[in-house]
């Protein structure tokens, strides 16, 4: 794989690989976010970046952080979605514990994803 050479083009980058890797059509992502089909496929191509506003729909659609997404290291930060996971439990003595264990590491993160969707439900 070549060598990243800017923010922009990690962002392009991360969106392409995303939707591959998640399987998820571009036409998904685009009525997601109110924008034309072309605009993403402009993205996965690099040959554009999408606006810093449509950042956190984003990121809320593929259940990542903006540091994720920006590629500043993003798994310490919780997604909106998990963020509100969390303040909703905190004060659960097992959810705390639960928590404690995997703060550190992707394990974390895949818990709160899965606690998100649960509770969602």
């Amino acid at each position: 794989m070549e060598q990243i050479k800017s923010t922009r083009q990690h962002v392009c980058l991360f969106i392409d690989s995303w939707l591959k890797d998640n399987k998820v059509p571009s036409l998904r992502l685009a009525k997601y976010l109110g924008v034309k089909p072309v605009s993403v496929k402009r993205w996965r191509e690099g040959v554009c970046a999408p606006d810093i506003d449509l950042f956190p729909k984003i990121c809320e659609f593929m259940s990542v952080s903006v540091n994720e997404l920006l590629g500043f290291g993003g798994t310490e930060s919780l997604t909106p979605a998990q963020e509100e996971v969390a303040v909703r439990y905190k004060d659960d003595e097992t959810f705390r514990k639960i928590s404690d264990c995997y703060k550190n590491d992707d394990g974390f993160r895949k818990l709160m994803i899965d606690i998100a969707d649960y509770v969602r439900k």
